[in-house]
């Protein structure tokens, strides 16, 4: 129940939110912290609290109505508090010749949704060239922000990561991005052609860098991909994309193409599609959609019912089995398998590999015990009719007996 509520509150309407019937449990306390907790989780609590405000739903006069409205006026001095933090450093990097691109929530905020609040932030992330990198860390540490706490934390985001934290006991955390994937990753979006084709957007007042349209998609592709396809925000932020009409469809396939990220690109707007409603040109997603075995096997996975549970996030090898299938040709595949044999790096506080040798090996072990049940499931899926319906991930409508 509380997962039908979610998505029908993150779709796009022409009309207030009127279900009665699905707002009515939100009434006891304990469903109502469920609901919150849920919300916050996929990230989409700002926007799920702003659309039950304007329903009507819960007059601001009952107590409901009345918490709705307290946690909206936290949330949005919150937001304030970071569009404020974003334009004072755009500003500031801007006004001494380094060029930065404001990326992710903190990009679309202004952009794509009716009210900033609407789009859930955690930090700002910028992106500037590994040129202007140690100028912009100079310009914002002369505005008080400070870096990883020591040198050898500090190398290690420089040679094995893509952004550096930087923290102010004023201000939100700044993630100060010079790549977009780690160098590892089979799926990349050049950070180059992100600066180079940057628009300049001045929503809110204060003009800065975003981000072309196909641009900011892939990066949300990309975030898919790092974060196991687990936030129901991401499909949220793709629809109002897509939905805006400012993407150039040849471009998008030519830079997902580039960066590896068709077959990502396509889950990434069929989930959106399949949840939201997200209109896709049939002649766009047929130059993005994997080739038959892939789409059998991603099918076979029920992506819209996962993104919900946060299935590929909580296990690291269900998403490997993801990825595998997301990636085409049979050396990525073997590359993505080698990889997992690696250490996996973690850089706080202090660098280390963890997983051991054993660990790994176990890894690729529970993979081939996860593809086996996965064809299973998928080839017993045929037998039965609501089996079939699951199984109909590709197709341009849902079923009405499919399972959010």
């Amino acid at each position: 129940m509380l997962e039908t509520l979610l998505v029908n509150l993150c779709r796009r309407r022409t009309e207030p939110f009127s279900d009665a019937r699905l707002v009515a449990p939100l009434e006891d306390t304990a469903q109502w912290r469920s609901f919150v907790d849920f919300a916050s989780r996929h990230r989409v609590l700002g926007l799920s609290l702003s659309v039950l405000e304007r329903s009507g739903c819960f007059p601001a006069d009952t107590p409901r109505g009345h918490e709705i409205g307290e946690m909206l006026r936290r949330l949005r001095r919150r937001s304030a508090g970071f569009g404020f933090a974003r334009d004072r450093i755009a500003e500031t990097l801007a006004g001494s010749g380094v060029r930065a691109v404001v990326l992710k929530g903190a990009a679309s905020a202004d952009e794509l949704y009716s009210d900033p609040v609407e789009r859930d932030l955690r930090d700002v992330d910028l992106l500037v060239g590994r040129a202007d990198l140690e100028r912009a860390i100079e310009l914002m540490s002369g505005m008080g922000f400070t870096g990883p706490p020591s040198r050898e934390l500090f190398d290690a985001y420089l040679d094995h990561h893509f952004h550096l934290p930087m923290w102010h006991n004023a201000m939100p955390l700044i993630e100060l991005h010079w790549g977009l994937a780690k160098r590892e990753w089979l799926f990349d979006l050049d950070p180059d052609a992100v600066l180079e084709r940057a628009a300049s957007c001045d929503e809110g007042g204060v003009a800065r860098l975003v981000p072309c349209a196909e641009h900011q998609l892939l990066h949300l592709v990309l975030q898919n991909l790092q974060e196991g396809f687990s936030r129901l925000s991401r499909a949220v932020e793709v629809d109002r994309l897509v939905a805006s009409g400012r993407l150039d469809w040849e471009v998008l396939v030519e830079q997902a193409t580039r960066g590896n990220l068709r077959s990502a690109t396509a889950v990434t707007l069929q989930t959106a599609a399949r949840l939201l409603g997200t209109p896709l040109p049939a002649r766009g997603m047929r130059a993005l959609t994997p080739g038959p075995v892939s789409r059998f096997f991603i099918s076979a996975m029920r992506p819209q019912a996962a993104l919900l549970e946060q299935r590929f996030e909580r296990s690291f090898t269900t998403g490997m089995l993801l990825q595998l299938w997301l990636l085409r040709g049979s050396t990525d595949r073997v590359r993505l398998l080698g990889r997992s044999l690696q250490p996996t790096l973690v850089m706080a506080p202090e660098p280390v590999h963890a997983v051991n040798f054993g660990q790994r090996i176990l890894r690729l072990g529970k993979l081939a015990a996860l593809q086996a049940g996965l064809t299973l499931r998928g080839l017993l899926s045929q037998i039965t009719a609501s089996g079939r319906d699951q199984m109909r991930f590709w197709s341009s409508q849902a079923s009405s007996s499919e399972r959010l």
